[in-house]
C-alpha cells in the first residue's frame, strides 16, 4: 500500500490507495483524512463541449474547497486536470468518459473521511436508476453518484444518497446543479441550483 501526501492551502491530506478487483467491479479505497472538510461534488460536466463552462458559484466554491469529488463523465483528461488546480480531486469514471479518463480513474471509489466512510458510483450500471444503483450499495455513510443529471439528496436511517446534478446540462432537470459537503462530527449537505 503506498502513502502520497498532498499539501492542500493551507491543511494536509493524506491519501493512501490500494486496488482490488472483483469480476466487472473495479474499486481503489482510498482512506483520506482533512483537517476540515469543505467537498465540492459534481458529476457529468461532460466538458469542453460548446456553450458548457463551470458556473461563477461553481468556481467560487472550488477556491474554497479542501476536496473535489467528481463523479463520472468528465468526458476527457483535461477537466479532471482543470479541477486539480483548485484542490485534490478523488474521481471516477463514467459511461461517456474517454480512454484516458478511465485508465485514470476507477468505476468505483471509497474514501474515508473525518471518519465516515464515503462510496462514489456513476450509477450507471446494474440497475433500472442512478438512485436503485446508490441504493444498492451495502456500505458507506455517505454514497455519492451520478450519471442522471437528476440532483437527489435523501438520508434514509443515517446515510446519505446524494446526487449532485450536473453543473453544465440540466437534461431532464428544472437546473443545473452542483453539491456541498462539509463531513466532521455531523455531515452538512446541500444541493446548489444554479438556475
Amino acid at each position: 500500500m503506498s502513502r502520497v501526501h498532498l499539501l492542500l492551502r493551507p491543511q494536509h491530506l493524506r491519501l493512501r490507495s490500494g486496488a482490488w478487483h472483483r469480476e466487472h467491479d473495479r474499486c481503489r479505497c482510498s482512506p483520506v483524512q482533512l483537517v476540515t472538510s469543505h467537498v465540492v461534488v459534481i458529476s457529468d460536466t461532460h466538458m469542453p463541449r460548446p456553450g458548457r463552462e463551470l458556473a461563477r458559484a461553481v468556481l467560487e466554491e472550488l477556491n474554497r474547497a479542501d476536496l473535489v469529488l467528481h463523479l463520472g463523465d468528465f468526458t476527457r483528461l483535461e477537466v479532471a486536470e482543470r479541477l486539480e488546480r483548485y484542490a485534490p480531486l478523488v474521481g471516477i469514471h463514467g459511461n461517456n468518459d474517454d480512454p484516458d479518463v478511465r485508465r485514470k480513474y476507477p468505476a468505483r471509489q471509497q474514501l474515508e473521511l473525518e471518519g465516515r466512510l464515503i462510496v462514489m458510483i456513476h450509477g450507471d450500471v446494474g440497475a433500472r436508476t442512478a438512485t436503485q444503483a446508490a441504493r444498492a450499495q451495502t456500505s458507506g455513510d455517505v454514497v455519492l453518484f451520478g450519471h442522471s443529471h437528476q440532483a437527489h439528496l435523501e438520508w434514509q436511517e443515517d446515510r446519505l444518497f446524494l446526487n449532485p446534478g450536473s453543473p453544465t446540462d440540466k437534461r431532464w432537470s428544472p437546473h443545473r446543479s452542483f453539491a456541498l459537503l462539509d463531513v466532521g462530527e455531523t455531515i452538512d449537505a446541500t444541493l446548489v441550483p444554479l438556475d
